[in-house]
This record gives structure tokens, sequence and C-alpha cells, in this order.
């Protein structure tokens, strides 16, 4: 079986990858960025079930965070404010899976990572995927925030990496797994505090 990497791994090679003096010599730029881009994808598809086990391959299913409206496309209902989840039907048209802080945002940033002694900290608290719809996909393009925060902030300036969805009125839960056979099932849904 497959060594998993979790995000703390991850983040390490990434810093490699950012450190010429570390990273292989005679890799080209073109090789770099891209090796860059897979280990940021990989970062906010790789999450951890209920008992810290590192999950991966969670685009979709096994995502942390889900919007409301994407909840209620794979069938969940909205009860008395609460979202029930036993009816849930995963579906993957019509969702995205979309970085909270763009993903443009972190690449500009990780150009000046030896000014700031918390950057993994910072991405692994800000570079969070959250699965929506594609209406409100285009909703945040609609406001301007395809590739930027509403307020222009660097990524090492984000206080609120939920900033873009509130200013598009998405709202968002956090989604528990649990592995059940060779699968993935939803154990607990609550609101995100935004």
């Amino acid at each position: 079986m497959k060594e998993l990497r979790n995000k703390e791994q991850l983040l390490n090679d990434l810093e490699v990858i950012l450190d010429d003096e570390k990273s292989i010599k005679d890799l080209s730029p073109q090789a770099r960025e891209s090796v860059i881009n897979e280990i940021l994808w990989r970062i906010t598809e790789t999450d951890s079930l209920e008992n810290d086990d590192t999950m991966r391959n969670c685009k979709y299913k096994g995502c942390t965070y889900w919007s409301k409206s994407a909840l209620e496309q794979c069938g969940c209902k909205s009860e008395n404010g609460e979202i029930n989840f036993d009816d849930f039907n995963y579906k993957e048209e019509n969702l995205r899976h979309e970085h909270v802080v763009p993903k443009k945002i972190l690449k500009t940033a990780l150009k000046e990572i030896n000014k700031h002694s918390n950057w993994q900290e910072q991405v692994k608290n800000n570079f969070v995927g959250c699965v929506i719809t594609t209406d409100e996909d285009q909703r945040l393009n609609k406001i301007g925030c395809r590739d930027k925060m509403p307020s222009n902030k660097s990524f090492y300036d984000v206080t609120d990496k939920w900033e873009r969805y509130k200013e598009s009125n998405i709202k968002v839960y956090k989604v528990t797994w649990m592995k059940k056979g060779n699968g993935k099932i939803i154990s607990k849904i609550e609101p995100v505090d935004m």
C-alpha cells in the first residue's frame, strides 16, 4: 500500500522545492512550477478522518468544507438550521473544488517565504479547499474575487479566509468523514462560524 503524505509532509516537500539550494539543480523552471502546483493541489485534497488517519483524493468526497448548496445538491436536507446528511448521495456534477484563499495569492506569497517564519502554519490554516456549486463559483467571479481577496490582501495578511464567501453569501459547513469499507461516509456536519 502506498504511503500517504499528510499536510506537514507536503509542506516540507514544498519548502525543499522552493529552496533553490536544496532542490535538484537540473530541475527546469517549468518542472519546478509543475511540482509546486501538484503539491498545492495535494494540500487541499488531503484531509484527516475523525481518528486522524490521513485521507487522500478528497477533491469532493472527503473534503472538510462544503457549502450548504453543494450539500443540498447531494441530497442533504436543511432542517431547523441543521443539515441532515442521512440522504447524502454524492454527485460530482455541477460541483467545484475551490481554494478558499485563491491559489494565485499563495503562489505569489511563496516567492517570499524566507521573510515569514510561520508560513507553514498559515498555509495549513488558510489554504483549504471547499466544495461549492458552479453557481456559487460564478458568484465569486461576479464580485471579482476569482483570483484575489475582496480586500486585496496578500496571503500573509489574510486574517479571515472566509472573506470571499461572506461577500458572495455562501454558507459553509465543516464535514467530518469516516472510513466505511473502501469508501468514506459523513459522520458529522456543523456550520462554520463566519
